[in-house]
């Protein structure tokens, strides 16, 4: 067995010093409660289906530069947000997962994220599909613009979000579960700064601690779980241990409905949204059967720098597009799987930074995630335990 991750050996050559003093005082900004979570409560009357109603009109879709397709009540429109995706290179490399009973994909979410859209006559909602990943029994970690984003010139923050642990687009093994509140920093809820681009969800029940026939009559677990965790880790990982590791990542695809692709490929490889001409009968089908952004792909790749946006980030060339937002993101030493950080998006090596990851007409050269630090690690275990009875 290997003692370290599957990574090129290499002379680490970054202040250390540095980056564990800004960690440091992450640390001592939380203790003395500089940063504020931000609770929500769920409060909305209106609930998602994940079967339409109406069927789709073909070729008008709403679309949002981060989150990808979204869908209104009885229409669809296009609103011209033309955003490069996150595809590198000249293929996509990513693997369908058929089996998501299996760990750790079975705690990788499915989510229904409900929003009013501010341009819409009444005020409609829009239903748009991201990922998350259950990490206590009843809490799910994703990217914090799945909870409130920019979109039409205004700040949205999420009425609703269904979670389906495992799903596989109709197949829900573990049912669905109704997030009850989220937190997520200031920094990321006022200001947008991708640094901190990740959110707490607080589910109605505790669906990681209920036991389902389609594994035994044993547990659901979570990710990090000491007895039913299936050799899954969810704690600090020095960023010298990563330097060149293979990094993994899984989600629900936005560029894929079901298990179909709906995306068109330039030169480039940048994956890139119709935005008109009818769609396949098998596209339609799937659309009106609600089984976009339903199943999961995996992508692999390399760790570009595990201190990306001042210590704060992961950066890598695994291969993702809209909808994988919220992904685990995880590095594996011998049988087992260590949770790195929370995929949130696209990033230039050479121009971005924590307030502008992709600055306008500057191409993508990597993805990122937000690291799990030993701030972040903190932040999140504290928020669990304000949910009294929960958390670590």
């Amino acid at each position: 067995m290997r003692n370290s991750f599957d990574y090129a050996e290499a002379e680490f050559e970054d202040n250390m010093e540095f980056f564990d003093e800004m960690e440091q005082e992450d640390l001592e900004a939380g203790a003395n409660d500089e940063t504020y979570e931000f609770e929500y409560e769920d409060n909305s009357e209106y609930e998602f289906e994940s079967r339409p109603k109406s069927p789709m009109l073909a070729g008008k879709y709403i679309v949002h530069p981060l989150l990808g397709y979204g869908r209104v009540a009885n229409e669809y429109e296009y609103e011209n947000e033309d955003q490069e995706e996150e595809l590198l290179g000249q293929s996509d490399t990513r693997t369908l997962i058929r089996h998501t009973t299996k760990a750790p994909y079975r705690w990788i979410c499915c989510l229904r994220m409900t929003v009013q859209h501010p341009s819409l006559q009444g005020g409609k909602p829009v239903n748009f599909g991201g990922t998350g990943t259950l990490i206590s029994p009843r809490h799910v970690l994703t990217a914090g613009h799945n909870i409130r984003t920019m979109f039409g010139g205004r700040l949205l923050t999420v009425n609703s979000v269904e979670v389906f642990p495992g799903r596989d687009r109709d197949k829900t093994p573990f049912g669905m579960v109704k997030m009850a509140k989220f937190r997520a920093r200031n920094e990321w809820m006022n200001d947008q700064n991708a640094c901190f681009d990740y959110a707490l969800l607080t589910l109605e029940r505790d669906v990681g601690a209920e036991k389902f026939k389609i594994l035994g009559n044993k547990p659901l677990g979570y990710w990090g779980s000491a007895d039913h965790g299936e050799k899954t880790l969810f704690n600090f990982v020095e960023p010298k241990e990563i330097r060149k590791a293979t990094v993994h990542l899984a989600g629900y695809a936005g560029d894929k409905c079901g298990y179909l692709p709906i995306e068109k490929y330039r030169k480039g490889g940048l994956c890139k949204y119709p935005v008109g001409g009818a769609m396949s009968p098998e596209l339609t089908t799937c659309f009106n059967n609600g089984w976009h952004a339903t199943a999961v792909f995996e992508a692999k790749g390399k760790m570009i720098d595990p201190l990306a946006g001042g210590s704060h980030l992961l950066t890598y060339d695994a291969d993702t597009c809209r909808g994988h937002s919220g992904s685990p993101v995880w590095g594996v030493k011998g049988s087992y799987r260590y949770f790195l950080g929370i995929h949130t998006g696209s990033f230039n090596q050479a121009k971005s930074t924590c307030r502008d990851p992709q600055p306008a007409g500057i191409a993508a050269d990597s993805n990122r995630a937000v690291r799990l630090t030993s701030g972040v690690l903190d932040n999140v275990n504290k928020w669990m335990r304000l949910d009294e009875g929960y958390g670590v």
